[in-house]
């Protein structure tokens, strides 16, 4: 039995791939199969995000915010990176006119 390089799918495709004329089908669902993710982990996250975000603002968002909020949520390593005086400078260029008035 021939030996595949590196990790076993993708040897064993590179090797199927040298015979695609007599294993095309094979060779198609190898690669199919390389590029399926082996979890579907980050999808579950993005659910368990959304479900927690619902269940405390679900009467008073709509759908636009709901889902910023959500893809807040999800990468929340990014958001944390953000500069939030950058936002406000870019915010306050596409809206020139618009005032925020903070008060308690």
């Amino acid at each position: 039995m021939p030996t595949f390089e590196g990790d076993k799918l993708v040897g064993f495709t590179r090797f199927i791939a040298q015979y695609n004329e007599a294993f095309f089908e094979l060779n198609r669902l190898a690669q199919i199969a390389c590029t399926i993710p082996v979890t579907s982990v980050q999808s579950e996250r993005s659910f368990s995000c959304l479900k927690l975000i619902k269940t405390h603002l679900r009467t008073t968002m709509l759908d636009d915010r709901l889902s910023d909020i959500a893809v807040l949520s999800i990468h929340t390593a990014r958001a944390r990176s953000l500069d939030l005086d950058k936002v406000v400078d870019k915010f306050i260029a596409i809206y020139p006119l618009c005032r925020i008035q903070l008060t308690f």
